[in-house]
């Protein structure tokens, strides 16, 4: 085993040719604009700037944004660059709103102020670059600790089904059962997709929670406790993910059952100690992203009760990963939030955040008002969001404090890699991703990270004290 001044060179090795490499991309991306007839002298300015002022500040850092280590700071990162900064440069091209370069540069300063936000708090923070680096060097272990949350692991499954039977009384229709019955259904498309929208508050917020949250935890824990111990976890493990996979599809949306594909890639990743980079370059994951078009293409046809047929199920699988995944947040930024929220007098400053819908004078929104240009509601990526609502404050404050506890959340998780740090690793490896086409103050994903930050809190001192448990 190495010893830690061993492992402390090698790790300012990696992360020297890391850097070198990064910067060997910006160049890459400058070299690219220069090239393209199309870019006009502000993107060649300020695209080019933020990514080198992010090398810049990511060498400063050191492991904490380093893609060789799979933390959340540099996954969330590492895919706001792929989906929004790049991206964003075909957005600014297509638009004809003055606000455009406003937009630009509001998307690209997340780049650089991320950072600050994770400087922040290793500042305040004892050892952060240790704690990081035992972190990603370790082994993962099952503890006693971890045995002892088995009884939960039984307790949030068997409270799956009555959530579950709560959620198919209360809705008008089912959409897999309905598809299943008859295809094509006699329901009119639009009715049956957004049918879960009618349902009650707290039922749609539970079955979300469930989906998302509650379900994947067990299937993710059942995974590591496989990897530590063997055992019968592997038996557990798949028959939690079938029966996981089956509650995401019910509603036909695509994005559940594939961010359940993407939480097992990253589950391996992190049980074998892969790096970002690993990540992005292995064969597993051009798999999964193969799987993720897959599953939704065939869902897009249910979706919309198509004929199957090749041509368009090779489409919609494109169209999902070239246009859902890729361009769908950077241009939903810019239609939904920049060009309609362009003047001071009409943020909407928190007013239709559902998470402040619980103080007096707020409203709360149950449907999409998909006849309303200003959507308050709909989903327009974070930075959109915080955009619509407090403009450049939002923007800038709002990607501080994003910084800050996605840091704050790692380092908590990073004192011990035994089963349970690592299934809330996992799940807000996750969150930081869904987070950017999302919205900032979204009800489920902020109430995913206030639940893991409250859950590292009760399962840290367990895990000091405890040692690995036998197999």
């Amino acid at each position: 085993m190495m010893s830690e001044p061993d492992i402390e060179r090698r790790e300012r090795r990696v992360l020297f040719f890391e850097n070198v490499g990064f910067l060997a991309f910006c160049a890459l991306v400058t070299c690219v604009l220069l090239f393209r007839d199309r870019t006009e002298p502000f993107v060649l300015v300020v695209l080019p700037l933020a990514l080198f002022i992010f090398a810049a500040e990511k060498a400063y850092i050191g492991n904490s944004l380093s893609f060789t280590n799979l933390t959340v700071p540099s996954l969330f990162i590492s895919a706001y660059i792929g989906i929004m900064c790049l991206p964003s440069v075909i957005i600014f091209e297509t638009m004809i709103h003055p606000i455009r370069y406003t937009y630009f540069m509001a998307i690209q300063s997340v780049v650089v102020v991320f950072p600050v936000g994770v400087h922040l708090c290793n500042v305040v923070s004892n050892s952060p670059e240790i704690r990081i680096r035992n972190h990603f060097s370790s082994p993962l272990e099952a503890t006693a600790a971890d045995r002892a949350w088995i009884p939960m692991l039984k307790a949030l499954v068997c409270a799956s089904v009555p959530i579950l039977f709560v959620y198919v009384v209360s809705a008008t229709y089912i959409q897999l059962w309905e598809v299943i019955k008859q295809y094509p259904t006699n329901i009119e498309k639009s009715t049956l997709r957004f049918a879960a929208n009618d349902l009650p508050r707290s039922v749609h917020f539970l079955f979300e929670l469930l989906r998302r949250l509650i379900l994947p935890l067990c299937v993710l824990y059942a995974y590591f406790m496989s990897r530590a111990t063997g055992a019968h976890w592997h038996r557990v493990f798949r028959i939690l993910l079938v029966y996981t996979f089956v509650v995401c599809s019910l509603t036909l949306d695509r994005a559940p059952p594939i961010a359940l594909v993407v939480l097992v890639v990253f589950a391996y990743m992190t049980a074998s100690n892969r790096s970002l980079v690993g990540m992005i370059t292995s064969l597993r994951s051009l798999a999964a992203i193969l799987v993720m078009g897959i599953i939704g293409g065939f869902i897009s046809i249910l979706q919309y009760q198509s004929d199957f047929e090749w041509n368009t199920f090779f489409g919609n699988i494109w169209y999902v990963i070239s246009y859902r995944i890729v361009q769908d947040p950077s241009y939903m930024a810019a239609a939904y939030s920049f060009q309609i929220f362009d003047e001071p007098g009409s943020m909407l400053h928190g007013n239709y955040v559902r998470l402040f819908s619980i103080l007096p004078g707020r409203e709360y929104l149950d449907t999409l008002l998909s006849d309303d240009p200003r959507n308050p509601v709909a989903p327009v990526s974070f930075v959109g969001d915080l955009w619509r609502n407090w403009g450049w404050a939002g923007v800038i404050i709002g990607t501080l404090t994003i910084g800050f506890l996605y840091q704050f959340a790692q380092l908590r998780l990073s004192d011990q890699k035994n089963v349970v740090n690592s299934t809330l690793q996992v799940i807000l490896l996750l969150n930081s991703v869904w987070i950017i086409p999302g919205n900032a103050l979204g009800t489920v994903s902020t109430s995913v990270l206030a639940l893991v930050l409250v859950l590292t809190y009760v399962t840290r001192p367990k895990a000091q004290g405890s040692r690995p448990a036998t197999a």
